[in-house]
């Protein structure tokens, strides 16, 4: 053999042997201290990590060495609650060299750790210390657990209360709650409540000049006939109240009954949400409302009732029931939601809120609605007691004064069904008092069935002496037994009416009485109303107006004056108008160049494929 060719083979084999050589395994230690919640060693406790353990000596000190890969490390003594020192985590993973430090709570005493200063606030870990809240309503807390109330009571079957809602209405001792409580986004499982303090009942009876942030409640069950119910309070009273949650829920009964609060004044409620609520009044009550029951001079945003259960079947004393809230007065609702259906017998029922008012005692500090939505179904019945009864898939009634209500960007899609003579009904609000509320960018969608006899339908609402809408909308198929219109009807003069840049798209079956694709008044003084269209469908009416219906047309000969507005003469069965309203065929009304001086840059749209060719608002996209 050559030279160099072994030389090659010899070079390979050693090659190949160093490849083979045995990879030494890394290990490494890990050490830490375990502390209770006021820097005070804990000994005795047992921590694990992977197949080792260690104990803390009397310094709280603790190590494990020769540790491979990646393990958990955990601790544990009895009678405490211990998470990595700064984290609300009872373990941590680690694959090398570490420290790790825990911190320990007291699961046997008072409260876990703490003194109950904003700065050092109560720590809460068990049932038991939840409780005892009640007897430090100025301190504060924040719980670190999961806590299942379940563990208060010692009997499961037959269902027994195991919560006493907490604090008290003035002049009472010991006083509301006054503290804060910080949830940390943990659970508090399985309340009862089937008493009140003061007739206020829920987790919290009276809440005043507190802060509660991040608490989630599961399960939560509040049946007591009080004055005032929800199931996170009874009564809130000028707080910041955030980011609290309920699931899987129910109460009943109360003369003010709220999925979340009975009542609230003065107060700020952010992010805050009901999930799978049953919200039932079976006894009697006054305001019901999904998520609060009686609003006042209060700021709610990104506040949601999802998926809620409105019910007040047989009771004939409720005067105004409402998917977010029963009654509101003076205040801000932004970017709020219901969702679910309403099943209510009441004066007063609205699918976000069931009356709405403005006081003129004092100056109003938000009066809006902006960026709120409802859906779901409606079922509505008059209570007996009153001659009239009100039904609106946003609200019932809505009560201005010189100073008033706007709604912006508010949608509803909703079906609605009245009987029982509830008087009347509509897609957006039943009744506007037209004191000067302003609508923009606001709308109906769904259905409305009211097929007892007296019942006045419009797609969007009655209204009264001064409103305004613009870039609103109603689409809807409408079924009655009395007059309809296709968007409003106007009660009284309507010269500081003014409808602009809106349409209504649908049908109205109206079996004995009159219909009008847009507007229904009885005025000799007329709305104001630009750059509109209907496109109704009027069917089986005693009388049928194309675009405006005026009562007062018997004795007042001149026609409504609106400019710039269209009818679709193809499916309006029309008899009649009282308007200037130009009529088109439905192929006109789908072409662009109809619509003479219209703003299809800013505001309007049109497109084959959205709203069967029709135009759109440019915000419905």
């Amino acid at each position: 053999m050559r030279k160099w060719l072994f030389a090659l083979v010899l070079s390979t084999t050693l090659l190949l042997f160093n490849c083979a050589a045995p990879i030494v395994p890394t290990t490494y230690d890990i050490q830490g201290t375990v502390k209770l919640w006021n820097d005070t060693a804990l000994s005795g406790v047992t921590v694990t990590a992977g197949t080792k353990q260690a104990t803390t000596d009397l310094n709280g000190n603790w190590s494990i060495k020769g540790l491979s890969g990646n393990v958990t490390v955990s601790a544990q003594l009895s009678g405490y609650y211990i998470v990595i020192s700064g984290m609300v985590s009872p373990t941590k993973q680690v694959s090398g060299a570490s420290t790790v430090d825990f911190t320990a709570y007291s699961e046997t005493e008072d409260f876990g750790g703490g003194t109950g200063t904003q700065n050092d606030p109560y720590i809460i870990v068990t049932a038991q210390q939840l409780n005892n809240i009640r007897n430090n309503l100025d301190k504060h807390f924040k719980q670190i657990k999961n806590i299942d109330l379940n563990d208060l009571k010692s009997k499961l079957d037959p269902i027994v209360a195991n919560w006493e809602p907490v604090g008290h209405d003035f002049p009472v001792s010991p006083g509301p709650f006054t503290g804060s409580y910080d949830g940390m986004g943990f659970e508090i499982q399985n309340m009862v409540v089937l008493s009140e303090v003061d007739n206020y009942s829920g987790f919290f009876g009276v809440i005043s000049q507190a802060t509660i942030t991040n608490i989630v409640f599961k399960n939560a069950t509040v049946d007591w006939n009080a004055s005032c119910s929800g199931i996170f309070a009874g009564s809130i009273n000028d707080s910041l109240i955030d980011k609290i949650v309920i699931q899987d829920s129910s109460i009943s009964k109360s003369t003010n009954i709220g999925g979340f609060a009975g009542y609230t004044s003065g107060s700020t409620i952010t992010n805050c949400e009901i999930q799978n609520i049953t919200v039932e009044s079976p006894e009697g009550g006054y305001y019901l409302g999904g998520f609060v029951a009686d609003a006042n001079a209060t700021w709610f945003e990104n506040c949601s009732a999802d998926n809620i259960e409105l019910k007040d079947l047989n009771n004939s004393n409720t005067l105004a029931a409402g998917g977010f809230a029963g009654y509101s007065s003076i205040n801000g609702f932004k970017n709020c939601s219901f969702n679910g259906t309403i099943n209510a017998t009441s004066t007063y029922t609205g699918g976000f809120a069931g009356y709405i008012e403005w006081h003129e005692e004092g100056p109003g500090s938000f009066d809006s609605f902006e960026n709120c939505s409802v859906s779901g179904q409606m079922y509505a019945r008059r209570n007996p007691s009153q001659m009239s009864g009100y039904a609106g898939g946003f609200a019932g009634f809505i009560k201005g004064s010189s100073q008033s209500y706007s709604f912006t960007n508010c949608t509803v899609k909703m079906d609605i069904e009245v009987n029982y003579q509830v008087t009347t009904v509509g897609g957006f609000a039943a009744e506007i008092s037209g004191r000067g509320e302003s609508f923009l960018r606001c709308s109906f969608e769904g259905s409305i069935s009211a097929t007892d006899k007296f019942i006045e339908v419009a797609g969007f609402g009655h209204t009264g002496l001064e409103s305004s809408f613009e870039e609103c909308f109603a689409k809807f198929e409408i079924n009655t037994k009395d007059d309809a219109s296709g968007f409003i009807s106007i009660i009284g003069d309507a010269n500081n009416v003014s409808v602009k840049n809106s349409y209504a798209k649908g049908t109205i079956y109206s079996e004995s009485g009159s219909a009008s694709g847009f507007i229904v008044m009885d005025s000799a003084i007329h709305p104001t109303v630009q750059n509109c269209y209907s496109a109704v469908s009027l069917e089986n009416s005693t009388s049928r107006y194309a675009f405006v219906y005026n009562v007062y047309f018997s004795t007042e000969s001149i026609q409504v004056n609106t400019p710039g507005c269209f009818y679709d003469s193809d499916i309006s069965n029309a008899e009649d108008d009282h308007s200037t309203a130009q009529y088109k065929s439905t192929a006109q009304m789908k072409t662009q160049s109809t619509y003479t001086g219209w703003d299809f840059d800013e505001i309007w749209a049109i497109n084959s494929t959205i709203n069967d060719g029709y135009p759109h608002l440019q915000w419905e996209n």
